[in-house]
């Protein structure tokens, strides 16, 4: 389940000592890589923060898909991406920031815990993955 998930990171990486050198490696957990959707926890200087991103959503194309089945698989591809980007504009509602790396057409949406989520904010993820 997702929460728990999001739970057993945030506590892991809150107890994480903060790298030393600023280019160090960051501590990063990711509870969700799924069709275009990951959900990534990262330990920052004030605390633990959560990011949802939104990408390309990996297809399944075959050498014997024809136009009409690849229309379909694109419509798909698509009609999912648009949920999630409601998903993601959704989130803003909830204390999230949104931003884009337009190199990789990369959606996120942040926010930095400084204390164990709240039950709202893990509600909002119980059925993504």
């Amino acid at each position: 389940m997702i929460p728990d998930r999001i739970l057993g990171a945030y506590e892991q990486l809150s107890a994480a000592p903060l790298p030393s050198l600023p280019d160090s490696i960051e501590l990063s957990i990711v509870v969700c890589d799924e069709n275009g959707f990951r959900l990534i926890l990262t330990r920052v200087e004030r605390g633990v923060q959560l990011d949802a991103e939104i990408c390309m959503p990996g297809l399944e194309i075959t050498a014997k898909d024809d136009s009409v089945v690849m229309t379909e698989k694109y419509q798909m591809a698509a009609v999912r991406s648009i949920r999630l980007l409601e998903f993601v504009v959704s989130l803003v509602e909830h204390g999230f920031s949104l931003s884009m790396e337009e190199s990789e057409f990369l959606w996120i949406a942040s926010i930095v815990l400084s204390e164990l989520p709240s039950d709202s904010v893990l509600e909002l993820f119980k059925d993504m993955c």
